[in-house]
């Protein structure tokens, strides 16, 4: 094939993968629901780059002083802290292809991107990619590829400006959040490589001075402004306390308050879909066969740490927290699959079509989640307060059990009055009279639920009208009426007005 048309070709296969990308990054930012985490990071960086540091001082400050910057520019908004968020993690796609193109190739380094810019990472009440949303994430695992990328390009190449850019770069990913600090170790690995392979003593120690010498310049001068000690201190104290405390969580089908170890594997699969997290974790493992490249080892230790810590180590377990690795089983599945199309040819006829059909999966799987974010708009709670419009109930109060706060208060604030679990695990609503012209009842076991409101529900269902909002059911009395709270007791009152 002349040279000319490879290049058209290989432009346009690059200009249309990104072309999704693009859409899938960028398509309807505003209109998906409110991850609970936006508005305090959004508000914290609004408050950081006017020298305020008070407030969420359990997180590193830099993702938040780039939100609070690009609010600055595009406003003070969601949208502009998702348009930051979603950005980087774009960016970040354009340095996987940069980097892997000279070790994969063209088509495979664009594979690789494609997985990257094209695959899930749906967190559950968030939406289907979590780096759409102005949350610290994107920002450190977008570092963090940055960080190991530099870190190659100095085992390729041994200068020491290239070792201090990597660790520069690593300390903007842990102070963007803390959970990639034990990603510091990849270097010193490829350090340990470099000296056995090249005997290159003084590049090693060059490299690895240069690295910890930025890493530790940036990472003072980020947490600096907040007062470093005092900052860190308050962090890791904050961490160990919720540690012990625990955080509750939906674990396969269970409300738990300290999480099995297994949890984070759990939440990946909920995150991809079976299918294709089968398919990347069958196609990752070839990155090893028959014999596995520096760079898969590499990638393969990046992976190992993380799952370490966040499997045996860390002893809380969120949706969100896969998204920290799931970059590095997208590249191993691209140079599996590469590998698998390259095995000897008597193992081919068995290997190619199994290489297929891993690219045919993520090829689907790509293929909803554009057509799911292309029907992107608000959902549940967010919708309530048109769909009660629609139903005449103009004046909002609903008494909720089974919905956590963050579910409905960015929507509807103090116009829902919510049960509260004691330590015995018992729902209540006390304080004062409430007359609600609505119940949002989630019956779902796994979540604990006020008994006597279901109760009450169930024994005037026919007084009720049964409305379903997404995944919100809601209750409506019939007639106007009201449903008054006193205590843990409920009954119907007079029309609202």
């Amino acid at each position: 094939m002349p040279a000319p048309v490879r290049v058209v070709i290989r432009v346009l296969a690059f200009g249309a993968v990104a072309a999704v990308g693009l859409f899938q990054a960028f398509w309807h930012l505003g209109r998906a629901n409110i991850n609970p985490d936006e508005g305090v990071y959004l508000t914290a960086g609004q408050q950081y780059i006017r020298g305020v540091f008070t407030f969420n001082r359990e997180h590193p400050p830099t993702a938040k002083y780039i939100l609070g910057l690009v609010q600055e520019v595009l406003g003070q908004n969601l949208t502009s802290g998702r348009i930051a968020a979603t950005s980087i993690a774009f960016l970040a796609g354009v340095v996987l292809f940069l980097w892997l193109r000279r070790e994969l190739g063209f088509w495979w380094a664009l594979v690789a991107t494609a997985f990257w810019w094209l695959l899930p990472r749906a967190v559950v009440q968030t939406g289907i990619k979590i780096d759409r949303f102005a949350i610290l994430e994107p920002f450190m695992v977008s570092f963090a590829i940055l960080a190991l990328a530099l870190g190659w390009w100095w085992f390729r190449r041994p200068t020491w400006w290239a070792a201090a850019l990597a660790g520069a770069a690593m300390a903007l990913s842990v102070t963007s959040k803390v959970s990639t600090a034990f990603l510091v170790v990849t270097f010193a690995f490829l350090a340990v490589r470099l000296l056995l392979r090249d005997r290159a003593v003084r590049a090693g120690l060059v490299g690895l001075a240069s690295y910890v010498a930025a890493f530790v310049a940036v990472f003072a001068a980020s947490w600096h402004p907040m007062g470093m000690t005092s900052a860190i201190r308050y962090m890791l104290d904050f961490q160990s306390e919720q540690n012990r405390l625990g955080h509750n969580v939906i674990v396969a089908g269970r409300v738990v308050l300290h999480p099995p170890w297994w949890a984070n594997l759990w939440f990946t699969e909920q995150g991809l879909g079976p299918w294709l997290l089968a398919a990347l974790c069958l196609a990752a493992l070839f990155a090893f066969l028959p014999r596995p490249s520096e760079l898969s080892v590499y990638l393969g230790v990046a992976l190992a740490v993380l799952l370490v810590f966040y499997l045996l180590v860390a002893k809380n377990a969120l949706p969100s927290y896969y998204y920290v690795w799931v970059w590095i089983l997208f590249v191993l599945a691209a140079i599996g699959t590469k590998n698998l199309f390259e095995f000897r040819r008597q193992r081919r006829r068995i290997l190619r079509p199994l290489a297929l059909v891993i690219l045919l999966v993520a090829g689907a799987t790509a293929v909803t989640t554009t057509a799911a974010i292309a029907r992107v708009g608000p959902t549940g709670f967010a919708r309530v307060s048109p769909v009660l419009a629609e139903h005449g109930v103009t004046r909002i109060k609903i008494l909720s059990t089974g919905y956590a706060s963050w579910e409905f208060k960015p929507y509807l604030g103090a116009n829902v009055k919510a049960a509260t679990i004691d330590a015995s695990n018992h729902a209540s609503f006390g304080g004062a009279p409430f007359s609600a012209t609505a119940v949002a009842l989630r019956t779902d076991n796994r979540i604990h639920i006020d008994r006597p409101l279901e109760t009450f529900v169930a024994n005037h269902r026919e007084l009720f009208t049964h409305v379903v909002v997404d995944d919100v059911d809601l209750y409506l009395p019939k007639g106007g009426r009201t449903v008054m709270q006193t205590g843990d007791s409920f009954d119907f009152g007079p029309p609202s007005t």
